[in-house]
Formats: structure tokens, C-alpha cells, sequence
């Protein structure tokens, strides 16, 4: 599961972000991390793309986790942003799905079965209640991104 540490990175590994109190400024702030990584990337259009994604169905997996994905015309490579938001934020409209680990994801256009697979296999290493319990006791970017990438690279059944 080395793909994933690719995929994922210490430099888009955000511990706390201030002033995200809401799914909304979750996605904003996700928005503005891509195109900040590549600002070939238009903010607007991968804010569009992700309240798109959303609106077909919140993508809260898990009791705490939500992994917010979209697709993304210019983009070459997929790439992803992990968040421990604090506090929770609810990503439902029923406010019964509160998360605190953000996995933000953008895949290019036409990477379909790439995308479906890396969607699939991080699901699978989240489900494990232990494996987010540990993330959510990280108590700073570093140590988020280490428990994270450790997780990743160990095989799943």
C-alpha cells in the first residue's frame, strides 16, 4: 500500500486548522491546500467539484472519517490532504456523522480504476477502529503523518 504515503505526504498533513467549524470551510480550506500544492489547479473549480461529489452523497465512512474526493481536469497525478480537524465537524445533513480525520483526495479525470482502487483500499485501513483511534491521539502534524504512513504500509487481508 506504498501508493498511499505517494498519494498522501507530510507537507499536506495539517494538524488543527484554525477556523473550520463546518463542512463548508472543511472543503474551502481543502480547496485552497491543492491549489496552494499546485496552483495550476483552480481553487474555484476544485471547490465546485468537491460540493458536486458531496451532493451525490456525503462521504463520511466511518464513525470520525470523511475522505472528500473529486476529479480533476489539469491534474496529472492524484494527491491527497490528510486533516485532524478539532472540533469535529458534521458531514451529513443530519449532523450524525461527525468527523475529526479528513482524507481530501483529487484524481485526474480519466484515472477511474486507479482512483476507485485508492478509494477502496484507504477505506479498508480506516475501517479498523484502531487504526483511526491512533490517529485521532496524534498530537501534532508529525506524528499524524507518521502513525499514518505506518498504517498505510502495512498490508491489509
Amino acid at each position: 500500500m506504498s501508493h498511499l504515503t505517494e498519494l498522501f505526504s507530510r507537507q499536506r498533513t495539517v494538524f488543527h486548522p484554525p477556523g473550520i467549524d463546518t463542512k463548508k470551510q472543511c472543503l474551502e480550506f481543502l480547496s485552497r491546500s491543492f491549489h496552494d500544492w499546485n496552483p495550476n489547479l483552480k481553487q474555484r473549480d476544485i471547490l465546485n467539484a468537491l460540493h458536486t461529489r458531496e451532493r451525490m452523497g456525503h462521504t463520511a465512512i466511518t464513525e470520525n472519517v470523511a475522505i472528500p474526493h473529486a476529479r480533476a481536469p489539469s491534474l496529472q497525478a492524484p494527491a491527497g490532504v490528510l486533516m485532524l480537524l478539532k472540533p469535529s465537524v458534521a458531514f451529513d445533513d443530519t449532523h450524525e456523522h461527525p468527523v475529526s480525520l479528513i482524507f481530501g483526495m483529487l484524481a485526474p479525470e480519466s484515472a477511474n480504476d486507479q482512483h476507485v482502487h485508492t478509494l477502496r483500499e484507504l477505506a479498508q485501513v480506516l475501517s479498523d477502529k484502531r487504526n483511526t483511534q491512533r490517529l485521532l491521539q496524534a498530537n501534532n502534524a508529525d506524528q499524524l503523518w507518521q502513525h499514518f504512513s505506518q498504517m498505510a504500509l502495512v498490508p491489509t487481508t
